[in-house]
């Protein structure tokens, strides 16, 4: 599964190997009931990806969609909702601590001044662009949190507007509360978009958020 995730020229191959491996690795740290280290095959694995700048933008993003929490709940005989999803939070936390540099790289690349198109060739871009960021925000330094906060208050698009809001809704940063009041303000008359205020406020994986959404 290493090896069809590095190299497969099927893109569709390497997202299922990514699924699998993911899916094997988080079931391993569930049979042992804590958080175990990840073999440096699978995360060797999941940077070759990141280094091949021909590959399809989109199916990259997708690969580094790790399988949901619902999805892993599905193989278990007995649900443990928390375990379940701090197995699969330390994968996601593992690739994105040893691949900061890579995802670093690969959303300076994805990121244009051209003028918004909705075509296929923009959304893989801002697909594989938000995805970088959401990984960088796991480990928000200064750098990461401007270019996030950079990336909100100047985007010329709602998708990555939401992006780099959803990725500050669980740091526990000033620039969260900033960015939910200046989003808050803008789009206060727009009922629709509100729902998605809440939403994203809602998904904050921050303690104290059931207390918030009440």
């Amino acid at each position: 599964l290493t090896f069809l995730l590095a190299r497969d020229p099927d893109l569709f191959n390497r997202w299922e190997a990514a699924q699998q491996l993911a899916q094997q690795v988080i079931q391993h740290q569930l049979d042992s009931g804590e958080a175990t280290e990840i073999s440096r095959g699978v995360i060797d694995a999941f940077g070759a990806v990141l280094t091949e700048p021909e590959l399809d933008p989109a199916m990259v993003a997708q690969i580094f969609q790790l399988p949901g929490e619902a999805t892993l709940a599905e193989q278990q005989r007995k649900i443990d909702p928390e375990q379940i999803y701090n197995a699969r939070r330390n994968l996601r936390e593992t690739l994105a601590s040893e691949h900061r540099s890579l995802f670093l790289q690969r959303y300076l690349a994805m990121k244009t001044d051209q003028p918004y198109a909705f075509d296929a060739d923009q959304n893989a871009a801002r697909a594989l662009k938000n995805s970088c960021l959401s990984h960088l925000m796991e480990q928000p330094d200064e750098q990461v949190v401007t270019l996030c906060m950079e990336q909100f208050r100047n985007s010329n698009n709602m998708t990555d507007s939401l992006a780099a809001l959803a990725a500050l809704v669980h740091a526990d940063l000033p620039e969260r509360e900033i960015a939910l009041a200046e989003f808050y303000q803008q789009w206060r008359h727009d009922p629709l978009v509100i729902d998605k205020w809440f939403s994203l406020q809602a998904q904050s994986t921050l303690p104290g958020t059931l207390q918030r959404v009440e």
